[in-house]
């Protein structure tokens, strides 16, 4: 089976960040299926490289944490005008992503951005949608208790879990 990630989020280069997903690509590999994972551009590192057997392509926009209160890059510290960016350029990489590598799955990461662009741009894909939510996205509270997700992002968590096939929640 062909698997096609999206998270906004991975371990590439200096950055450490979405070590878990890395590890459930590599475990997913080891069980013999091909993964693709698509993220944003990193600064200094090259477009598209493979680790453990993953393939990591690095074209999407990239997105910056605004403040270091959060634990990671959730979408609740990115500026509207940005995140409108990402998941648009996001719904067109990730159809030309799935018809390039034949994907028979979109797995995507986080319920905002990732699981919302695979979501909405199902009918550019056409194919069996899985996010994982990982906490944040839901709209709970950091485990530092300083930061919510904004009341724009809930809406939309909502349209992307109930359209997604399935959802897994750690």
């Amino acid at each position: 089976m062909r698997i096609g990630y999206i998270c906004h989020v991975y371990p590439i280069g200096s950055y450490i960040g979405g070590v878990f997903v890395h590890e459930l690509a590599r475990a997913t590999v080891s069980l013999g299926h091909e993964v693709h994972v698509l993220v944003p551009a990193h600064e200094g590192s090259p477009e598209d490289v493979e680790m453990d057997g993953v393939k990591i392509y690095q074209r999407l926009p990239p997105l910056k944490m605004m403040h270091q209160r959060s634990i990671d890059d959730s979408y609740a510290s990115f500026p509207r005008f940005t995140m409108m960016t990402f998941m648009l350029r996001g719904m067109m990489e990730l159809k030309k992503f799935v018809a390039q590598y034949e994907l028979d799955i979109v797995h995507a990461h986080w319920a905002i951005p990732a699981g919302l662009v695979a979501t909405a741009s199902r009918w550019l894909h056409n194919k069996p949608v899985v996010i994982t939510a990982h906490g944040r996205d839901l709209g709970l509270y950091s485990l530092s208790g300083q930061t919510r997700p904004p009341t724009w992002a809930r809406p939309l968590t909502k349209f992307a879990l109930s359209s997604a096939d399935k959802v897994i929640f750690t």
